[in-house]
């Protein structure tokens, strides 16, 4: 039986992040935040790096300590029962990561694309592709991951392209003309909706070359990437954007190249595949998870109770706008990253220091 090789490079780690980045951007609602300016959201896109890279620095401080483990196994090892409960937080986070994506992609069929479809079938399809692909391993996930990537950026350009013929700079107004509060709620978005902050301390043990390029290149560009959606869709539609709940699919049914008369469905064949990379990986990272703290049998199983888990949970919450609240609550989706990417590895960096034996 042929061995599965459990390394990826750094550049692989950077398309798997990136394109859950774009996959964010690209599906960028302003409307769930309770935001109807995203012009002001330019703002929130030039701070977020800042905000992004320190939210990184505990995990990537706890990654040169010990390259060869994840922040799960950081737990268990260092802090015993308590570390065992505080890992079990990081699944629990990914699991929202999952629901979080595919109630997203559901609004945007069941609102925009084909109300009729059933929400059930797109769930258990998407859901069980994801599980599949996880359980090939990461090795499988990058490969994939680049070649989407290529494929996602090449039709992006094209998208770009014809925007920018669209544009009309009177669409332009200073930022924050009309005051703060929609820059404010952008940084919100940008902050609670980055999942993949804490998946990075799950993906660098499988890492086997430098990751710090990788790392501050993904979040340079992919901010870069939001900046210039956000300039090309505002230059192009204006105020009409204010009322539509995806801003760069409304962009992509209006921009033409030549026998391309509508991008549309190119967007949604980007979408379903860059969703279904980052469903993915959190799925590995569940499975990694549950491997590392319960052994490889139990993992198997819990990674497929974990499925059904986030394609009911996920198909539920789309079906109901009170519970779709819950999730899509931007404080909420705050306070558990921050615990999970400053809070945790913060006690996680003291208990390693203070165990460390003097001389």
């Amino acid at each position: 039986m042929k061995k599965i090789n459990n390394f990826i490079t750094s550049k692989q780690m950077f398309a798997m992040l990136f394109i859950s980045q774009i996959l964010l951007y690209l599906t960028y609602n302003p409307l769930t935040h309770f935001s109807y300016d995203i012009w002001d959201h330019i703002v929130a896109a030039l701070v977020s790096p800042f905000a992004t890279l320190i939210l990184i620095l505990p995990v990537y401080i706890l990654h040169k300590k010990d390259p060869s483990s994840s922040v799960v196994k950081k737990l268990k090892l260092n802090l015993k029962t308590f570390g065992f409960f505080l890992a079990f937080i990081y699944i629990v986070y990914y699991l929202f990561a999952c629901c979080f994506s595919l109630c997203v992609f559901n609004i945007f069929i069941s609102n925009v694309m084909s109300p009729k479809n059933s929400l059930w079938i797109i769930s258990i399809c998407v859901g069980f592709a994801s599980w599949y692909a996880a359980s090939k391993g990461i090795e499988s996930l990058a490969r994939a991951s680049s070649i989407i990537l290529f494929l996602l950026l090449t039709s992006i350009i094209f998208m770009f392209c014809s925007l920018i013929l669209k544009i009309d700079f009177l669409n332009y107004m200073p930022p924050m003309y009309k005051g703060a509060e929609n820059a404010v709620s952008g940084m919100y978005a940008l902050v609670s909706q980055n999942f993949c902050i804490a998946a990075i301390g799950g993906i660098f043990p499988f890492v086997k070359n430098n990751v710090k390029k990788s790392l501050v290149s993904w979040v340079l560009l992919s901010h870069v990437f939001l900046i210039l959606i956000i300039i090309l869709v505002v230059g192009s539609l204006g105020d009409y954007l204010k009322t539509q709940m995806f801003p760069v699919y409304t962009a992509a049914t209006v921009a033409q190249i030549g026998a391309l008369q509508k991008l549309d469905s190119i967007f949604l064949a980007l979408w379903t595949t860059s969703l279904f990379c980052k469903i993915s990986m959190f799925s590995f990272l569940i499975s990694n998870a549950f491997k590392e703290l319960l052994g490889k049998k139990a993992a198997k199983i819990l990674l497929a109770i974990s499925t059904l888990f986030v394609i009911t949970i996920s198909t539920v919450f789309s079906c109901n706008s009170e519970l779709l609240k819950i999730i899509f609550n931007p404080s909420f989706g705050i306070v558990f990253t921050l615990v999970v990417t400053l809070l945790i590895p913060g006690i996680l960096i003291i208990r390693i220091r203070n165990k460390q034996p003097t001389k």
